[in-house]
């Protein structure tokens, strides 16, 4: 949203606006922020997915949400159109998509261990341990990680 306003000028606009800067990357935020978790929502609805603690589940979800949306606000701030935005953001989600596959290197490969920290990875792992039965307070590693 912020590179398509960026290209059609409507972002200076908003600028000179009375809202502040942060007023307006919270407002586009928001926007998004709400429809991804409707959309995590249907789809775990739709998959039949209900997790033992549905509590940490959403919390690692809003907070690794909020990681996705400033990687994005942070792309698109720096692009000027459209269609850069969608090339740059390109290298970043094959990144975060594809880094749980190259795990299994992680022995040959030493470097390979620190995608472990990656948010899309520490979910993954946090899943896991709630459906083994884990809580709160034994996933609070991988929430601190999340939040950092």
């Amino acid at each position: 949203m912020i590179a398509e306003e960026k290209e059609k000028n409507m972002l200076r606009g908003l600028m000179l606006s009375s809202a502040s800067t942060l007023d307006i990357l919270f407002g586009k935020s928001a926007l998004t922020f709400v429809t991804t978790l409707v959309l995590i929502a249907a789809c775990a609805f739709i998959m039949g997915y209900s997790p033992a603690n549905l509590f940490v589940v959403s919390l690692a979800l809003i907070v690794s949400t909020f990681f996705y949306i400033g990687i994005g606000t942070i792309l698109g701030l720096m692009t000027k159109t459209v269609m850069e935005a969608s090339l740059i953001v390109m290298p970043a989600f094959f990144f975060f998509s594809f880094s749980p596959m190259w795990s299994v290197y992680e022995e040959r490969f030493a470097i390979i261990g620190l995608l472990e920290y990656l948010p899309n990875i520490v979910l993954i792992d946090l899943a896991h341990q709630i459906e083994a039965g884990a809580g709160l307070a034994s996933t609070w590693v991988e929430l601190v990680i999340l939040l950092a």
